[in-house]
C-alpha cells in the first residue's frame, strides 16, 4: 500500500479564462481530459462567476485568506460564506455561482466528482478517519505525518512524512488513517483535509 505523494508546487498553474485566478490540478481520474474525479487547488484573485460543470458534484473548502461569499443566482438563496474555519461546501456543478472576496485573495481546495460519491472534510489531528469510499487521502496544508492501517481490526501501521501543501492519495483506501501535524495549526483552519471518492468504472 503505497500512496501517491503530489506536492502542489510540482503541478503547473493554469490561468482561468476570465483572468480571475489560476488552478493547479493535483489529481484527475481516469484521465485529465475526460475525468470523473478531479482534485485541485485554486488561487482566487478577484470576484467573478464559477465555471459550470453540469452533472458534477463539487466540494469546496477555503484554506488560505479571509474567505469567500458565494452567491447562487437561482432560487434566491442566501449567500454562503466560506472561511478557513468553515466546513467544506458541497453543491451541484450546474448551479450558477458567483464569488465575492471577503478581504483579499484566497486559496481553496476542490473535489469534483462526476457520477461518483465523494467527501471532503477537515482532518482532526490524531482522530481516526475510516474512509467510506474506495479511494481516499488527505491534503496537508502544513507538514506532518500520515499514518495508515491497511486492514481493519489490527495489523501494522505505516507512515509517510508529508511536506506542506501535499496531496497524499491512496487509490485503494486503507481501513484507517490518521493525521499528525508537526506543528500546532498556524491559522484558523485545519492543518489538513480528508478526501475520499469511489474511483470505479461504470
Amino acid at each position: 500500500m503505497t500512496p501517491r505523494l503530489i506536492p502542489l508546487q510540482s503541478r503547473p498553474a493554469q490561468a482561468w479564462r476570465n483572468g480571475g485566478g489560476q488552478t493547479r490540478e493535483l489529481l484527475a481520474w481516469p484521465e485529465a481530459v475526460d475525468w470523473r474525479l478531479r482534485i485541485s487547488v485554486a488561487d482566487v484573485a478577484q470576484e467573478g462567476p464559477f465555471s459550470l460543470y453540469p452533472g458534477v458534484q463539487r466540494h469546496l473548502a477555503v484554506w488560505q485568506g479571509a474567505g469567500l461569499a458565494l452567491h447562487r443566482e437561482e432560487g434566491g438563496a442566501e449567500p454562503i460564506t466560506l472561511t478557513p474555519s468553515s466546513p467544506a461546501w458541497a453543491f451541484e456543478g450546474e448551479w450558477r455561482i458567483s464569488a465575492s472576496l471577503l478581504d483579499g485573495p484566497v486559496r481553496d481546495l476542490n473535489l469534483m466528482c462526476r457520477g461518483l460519491p465523494g467527501e471532503l472534510r477537515p482532518a482532526v489531528a490524531g482522530h481516526l478517519f475510516a474512509p467510506a469510499h474506495r479511494a481516499a487521502g488527505l491534503f496537508a496544508t502544513q507538514p506532518g505525518v500520515c499514518w495508515a492501517r491497511p486492514g481493519a481490526g489490527g495489523g501494522d501501521l505505516l507512515s509517510w512524512p508529508l511536506r506542506a501543501e501535499t496531496l497524499c492519495w491512496f487509490d485503494a483506501a486503507p481501513a484507517e488513517i490518521w493525521w499528525a501535524p508537526d506543528l500546532m495549526p498556524l491559522g484558523p483552519g485545519p492543518s489538513a483535509w480528508w478526501l475520499s471518492a469511489d474511483m470505479k468504472d461504470e
